[in-house]
């Protein structure tokens, strides 16, 4: 079972004899080795090789630059007594390179696989007959060309060199740089051993000619930039923190490799990590990031919760909402977390922090988002300025300096101007009994003293029952209650934009209670299950919403109904924040919409809602505005 990463064990191996060799082996010549190796300080004890990636749609051609020097160390030729080394050593040790180049360049698609790569051509060294001596290797040079065909053009690929002297394992650096179709792109790396890199090709707007202005360079890295969702180092750690009225959430991309240099992942394949591998390591992934990236809301740290942790590819759709679990590559795999920090209001102060600074990342590039503005930071690996002691460069502190008001949502209240009478059932009653029985002690000439006793006992027996069995009824007489175009508009547009607003509470029964101060019946059960199934999406990594505005158009009342109600018709613009891994995005959904509204207990509330037409919602880029830094560095 792999537990680490072999190449990598050789770099650290490689560069720590480096040292060795540097401090304990004097600059003349050592003594020769048993199978003929010497080193000589004319000999360069680390391997530098000059290449360029030529990227065509069909295939990748490498040239690389190759000293002399490169094929004794790899190849173990010998000198002879005078520290010259035959052309024939030399050339056959020429041939032989050529596989190992094959063997140690490895380009990788976008999903981690190698490339079929294949040797393609050589300009050779030009060697004098008598040999070349140790001090002369390093003014020879070859290229070398190797070929890697492609099935499709190609999105993305990962470059990575395994050149490291089995013998010495003295390091190698490769300087790759990156031509598409002839083209540089401003892509190009120094790949040292176990540290491979990422280009990312467009292929519907290539780069502009090398000798485009400026400008035109500026609009292509830009519209780079804004594909890859601004993750243009796929070697790089990147964070965005989104702050909102109930909850903080913070996204990180992490790379694969990064996270294996201090977490033993588990793995049956060196290069890849299966489904039910990922599982076995997710819990000690969130542990990890639990105690490296506290975060504190209004002076408490609040708890994390891990919405998403999943091992994604390079494809830019893997940071979207629904990702297809399979087996990534450990060489350019990425590990997505989402983790929200809930809110009960809308917070005063956050502050983040960030300790996680494993081996050769030394900042962790970061976008704070809140409201309709953002901010860059740059959390660093220095925890304090020496200048001032005071600011921290791990820490990231907002303080809200908007004022958000009460944040609340009330019933609207139905008032209705025709005038209502309220009587007893039983007064009503016993007055009608005192009427009939008077009548018939009058006429039946009963004794006054009989006649006085029926008269009280109807009149307390009504007095007794004033305030019980009441019932209203309007004035008859009155006109039909109508609520006018003008009040039927205020109602309605307040009621739909207190249903937009009850998105904003944070706990499902705040949700419920808001959503019912609005709506009621098979309306209101019916917007909260969407309600939840939204949040469902959100604890999966999905698209979060930020409702922003609500607007109105061609409103009117079309007709009163029964119970004092109205129906009520108008064009609805639902314009909102939607936001995935740092990808925000403004969206409008337009709808024309018939209600049904009644008042019941004394609000008004809408009891049904009829979408009679729906356009196919627009997204735009959001235009966020971006802020000088709260806290600078």
């Amino acid at each position: 079972m792999i537990k680490l990463d072999q190449v990598s064990i050789q770099s650290k191996i490689g560069a720590s004899l480096f040292v060795l060799w540097m401090v304990l082996i004097p600059s003349s010549a050592c003594a020769k080795s048993e199978n003929g190796l010497g080193f000589n300080g004319s000999l360069h004890p680390q391997t530098v090789i000059k290449a360029i990636a030529l990227v065509s749609r069909k295939s990748v051609l490498i040239r690389a630059e190759i000293v002399a020097d490169d094929l004794v160390k790899f190849h173990f030729v010998d000198s002879d007594d005078n520290k010259v080394y035959s052309q024939k050593a030399l050339k056959e040790a020429m041939i032989k390179h050529q596989d190992l180049l094959v063997e140690k360049i490895v380009i990788r698609d976008v999903d981690g696989k190698k490339l079929a790569g294949k040797f393609h051509n050589l300009e050779p060294f030009e060697f004098p007959d008598a040999g070349v001596g140790e001090a002369d290797l390093v003014d020879y040079f070859a290229n070398y060309e190797l070929e890697y065909v492609l099935e499709e053009p190609p999105s993305l690929l990962t470059f990575e060199q395994n050149l490291v002297d089995e013998l010495t394992f003295f390091p190698s650096e490769m300087h790759l740089g990156i031509k598409q179709m002839g083209v540089e792109i401003g892509q190009g790396f120094v790949l040292t051993p176990g540290n491979p890199d990422t280009a990312n090709f467009d292929w519907e707007n290539l780069p502009p000619p090398s000798n485009s202005t400026a400008e035109q360079w500026t609009k292509f890295r830009n519209r780079q930039e804004e594909m890859l969702l601004g993750i243009t180092n796929f070697r790089s750690v990147y964070s965005v923190i989104t702050i909102s009225r109930n909850e903080v959430r913070h996204e990180v991309v992490i790379p694969l490799p990064i996270l294996a240099r201090t977490t033993e992942i588990e793995r049956e394949e060196e290069s890849f990590l299966t489904i039910g591998e990922q599982d076995k390591v997710k819990e000690k992934l969130k542990r990890l990031l639990t105690g490296e990236i506290p975060l504190m809301i209004d002076g408490v740290e609040v708890q994390p919760i891990f919405d998403r942790v999943e091992f994604a590819g390079l494809r830019i759709k893997d940071l979207g909402a629904s990702l297809e679990r399979k087996t990534v590559s450990m060489v350019n795999g990425r590990v997505l977390f989402t983790i929200r920090y809930p809110t009960k209001s809308v917070p005063k102060q956050v502050i983040a922090e960030w300790n996680y600074f494993p081996p050769q990342i030394r900042r962790v590039e970061s976008k704070i988002v809140y409201d309709e503005n953002y901010e860059e930071f740059q959390f660093t690996k220095l925890n304090k300025l020496k200048s001032d002691e005071t600011v921290n460069l791990n820490r990231f502190t907002w303080n809200n300096t908007s004022d958000p008001g009460e944040f609340s949502i009330a019933n609207i209240p139905f008032s209705d101007p025709v005038k209502k009478y309220s009587v007893s059932a039983i007064s009503t009653l016993a007055a009608g009994l005192l009427v009939l029985s008077g009548l018939i002690l009058f006429f039946t000439q009963s004794s006054v003293k009989l006649q006085v006793g029926s008269v009280l006992f109807w009149l307390i027996l009504a007095g007794l029952g004033s305030n019980f069995s009441k019932f209203e009824f309007s004035d008859p007489l009155a006109p039909k209650f109508s609520v006018t175009d003008e009040e039927a508009k205020r109602i309605a547009e307040s009621l739909v934009r207190n249903v937009y607003r009850a998105f904003d509470y944070g706990e499902e029964e705040e949700v419920y209670t808001a959503l019912s101060q609005s709506v009621n019946g098979e309306l209101l059960n019916s917007i909260y299950l969407d309600v939840q199934t939204m949040r469902r999406i959100q604890e999966q990594g999905g698209a979060f919403a930020d409702i922003r505005q609500v607007e109105f158009s061609n409103g009117k009342k079309e007709s009163d109904t029964e119970d004092n109600g109205f129906k009520f018709k108008s064009d609805v613009l639902i314009s909102g924040l939607v936001g995935h891994w740092g990808h925000f995005h403004e969206r409008i959904n337009s709808l024309t919409c018939e209600y049904l509204i009644q008042p019941i207990d004394g609000s008004w509330r809408i009891v049904s809602r009829n979408v009679v037409d729906s356009q196919t919602p627009k997204t735009q880029r959001a235009k966020l505005k971006k802020v000088e830094p709260s806290q600078g560095i």
